[in-house]
């Protein structure tokens, strides 16, 4: 095989300091305790073991491992805080902090920022200690067997989550929402019959939970998901056949009630403006009149619930104050909360998360045109299954943020921590794809950008003999 010729040049600190970091990542060495406290958040967090065996919340683990990223993370000083992501989500901690004297309700605001402060520990810690395929791959494992619990606990629990930000059956149909892409189309990827079943027999049972919710907008959610998931798949006769058995499936084992009395009511009580969807749309009316009037920095964090009153008309609604009740939207909590500038931050993070797929994807198929061409050499340990995966998990992340926008848009989620540990999982899937590359892709002026690595992805500038 051909090797490709690398040239390194224009090497200034900065470029010198990322060839550094990317070398130690590469040689597999350091700790790999910080990985083992990645997985544990995460099963603290979603699995939270805390809440069905209570002994373990007087432990205070959850505190324990958060103070121990710190200080991993500490260690690792000087950490890389390049990425589009992570400067925006600086700018929005930024944002929601410059709100705590002024807001409303200074206590939930700084709680607020807090936990969004929290969940940033865990965004940077999943970029920076998930840095091999290896290490990406087991947490994409973690990921699904802690969702396989949460799905059959919630069906013996009739429904309802395991407590924390997935109590109420609403939030946690989001999350099941979200993971249902992960067990599709990994199962897809998946090499043996036996992975095959697993994780299609996953798959089903989040169907079979989000109904169990008896969640409308869960169940809306499910519905957008899974078409965008056949939208999607690139082997579209296999998923419309899944699909079908899900349907039958879903059909032979929820109640008829369910259809009657849940689903059928979504567009009557939308159109009479009654039952809990009229109250949604009173509430999402009072969000807009509160952007209105506080259009460019909004009222502050957590903050909707204590203004609602200022904004209410007189009657309110059939003699119901909602007072000190969320928006449940997370467009409603994003748009009176933190106004304008709070939408462009959260605008420009889905549009880089969405560039960074587009990376991913470029990378991906450029490995498998490589591999056509017999132009890639194997000393790295690259594996076609690998990459196959990759190109699998990029199309889960994808549709399980569709997953969270159309989920959310029924429900107060914005400052959970879905959404922002699935962007550190797409930075963390292109970091390992970018270090497994080492044909590293000819960057020439003119060629930057999405489909290439882009400027800043890749410390080197290279020239290809034997070339694309």
């Amino acid at each position: 095989m051909i090797k490709v010729k690398k040239e390194i040049v224009n090497e200034g600190p900065a470029q010198q300091f990322r060839l550094k970091s990317l070398a130690t990542a590469r040689s597999g060495q350091g700790s790999k305790w910080p990985f083992y406290l990645v997985i544990i958040f995460l099963v603290l967090e979603y699995g939270r073991p805390q809440s069905w065996f209570k002994p373990l919340e007087y432990l205070h683990m959850s505190m324990i491992v958060g103070v121990s990223l710190m200080i991993a993370l500490a260690k690792r000083w000087p950490i890389n805080l390049t990425q589009p992501q992570t400067k925006l989500y600086i700018l929005l901690l930024i944002l929601m902090a410059a709100h705590i004297p002024f807001a409303a309700n200074n206590f939930w605001a700084f709680q607020t920022t807090q936990s969004m402060f929290l969940t940033f520990v865990a965004y940077l810690s999943i970029i920076h200690f998930i840095d091999t395929f290896e290490k990406f791959k087991k947490m994409m494992a973690a990921w699904i067997w802690i969702h396989l619990f949460l799905s059959i606990s919630g069906i013996l629990m009739g429904g309802r989550g395991i407590g924390g930000f997935m109590g109420d059956e609403n939030d946690f149909a989001l999350v099941l929402n979200m993971a249902i892409p992960f067990a599709f189309f990994m199962g897809m990827a998946a090499n043996t019959i036996k992975e095959k079943v697993r994780l299609f027999f996953t798959t089903g049972v989040l169907v079979l939970c989000v109904t169990s919710t008896f969640s409308r907008g869960g169940f809306l959610g499910m519905v957008v998901v899974a078409g965008f998931c056949w939208l999607k798949s690139p082997r579209k006769v296999m998923t419309l056949v899944l699909a079908l058995l899900l349907v039958c499936a879903v059909v032979a084992l929820v109640p008829e009630k369910y259809w009657d009395e849940r689903i059928g009511s979504i567009a009557e009580e939308t159109s009479n403006q009654s039952g809990t969807a009229g109250s949604r749309l009173y509430t999402w009316g009072l969000g807009w009149r509160m952007f209105l009037s506080n259009p460019v920095f909004g009222v502050g964090p957590g903050n909707y619930p204590w203004n609602t009153h200022d904004y209410e008309p007189p009657e309110t609604h059939k003699g119901q104050s909602f007072g000190g009740r969320a928006a449940h939207s997370l467009y409603f909590t994003l748009l009176p909360e933190l106004g304008t500038a709070g939408v462009i931050i959260f605008l420009l993070i889905l549009k880089a998360s969405w560039q960074d797929r587009r990376v991913i994807s470029s990378l991906v198929e450029r490995f498998f045109q490589l591999r056509r061409n017999s132009k890639l050499t194997t000393d790295a340990g690259q594996k076609v299954d690998d990459y196959e995966l990759a190109r699998y998990i990029n199309l889960a992340i994808g549709s399980s943020v569709v997953a969270y926008l159309v989920t959310g848009t029924f429900i107060s989620v914005l400052y959970y921590p879905s959404l922002w540990l699935l962007i550190a999982f797409g930075i963390a899937l292109r970091n390992v794809l970018v270090k497994m590359d080492e044909t590293a892709p000819d960057l020439t002026p003119g060629r930057q950008g999405v489909g290439r690595y882009g400027p800043g992805l890749f410390p080197q500038r290279v020239s290809g003999g034997g070339g694309n």
